[in-house]
């Protein structure tokens, strides 16, 4: 709102997709297009909070389009999440939350148009302290992300994948992408 990038600010889900959609390298024309074929569905898709379903639908439709999520992800992510929901708060959709960084990689590599590479291992070995704490659904994405230095864990040597990442973890992450 006031012009800065707020370099240590978690990122919400919905930022993190909107980064992932734009690293899938979709030429603007075509981006457009996709927008204009998808307009209605993402504007039913997605949350009417903070106008989401405007300022957001034109990358989240390239998103799904790109096969970073499936738009049954979409409708997931766009519900509210009962923990939020509070006696002075209606709650607050899991695209306004915080991601994990786990599931980041996930949506990345899908953006890189690298998940059948993360499918197809039979192994996936990882050196960060905390590694038995990665879903073992996410470890692939994880693996495939660490081996091409796009992530590297934090300084500890821990991965932190229930952790959220922040807008400078992303970029570096998308610079390395």
């Amino acid at each position: 709102e006031d012009g800065t990038f707020k370099p240590n600010g978690k990122m919400t889900a919905a930022e993190t997709l909107l980064f992932c959609a734009r690293a899938a390298g979709v030429d603007p024309t075509v981006q457009n297009q996709i927008a204009a074929d998808r307009q209605e569905e993402m504007y039913q898709v997605l949350p009417t909070s903070n106008n989401m379903n405007v300022w957001a639908a034109k990358e989240m439709a390239v998103a799904v389009e790109a096969g970073v999520l499936s738009i049954a992800e979409l409708e997931a992510l766009s519900q509210v999440d009962p923990a939020t929901v509070t006696s002075e708060s209606a709650g607050r959709t899991k695209l306004e939350q915080t991601m994990s960084r786990e599931n980041i990689c996930m949506y990345l590599v899908r953006a890189m148009q690298l998940e059948p590479l993360a499918r197809s291992l039979a192994t996936y070995p990882l050196s960060y302290g905390d590694r038995n704490e990665i879903s073992s659904a996410l470890q692939p994405y994880v693996y495939v992300l660490t081996n091409f230095g796009i992530v590297k864990g934090k300084e500890t040597g821990n991965f932190d994948p229930k952790g959220a990442v922040t807008r400078a973890e992303m970029t570096t992450m998308l610079c390395r992408a």
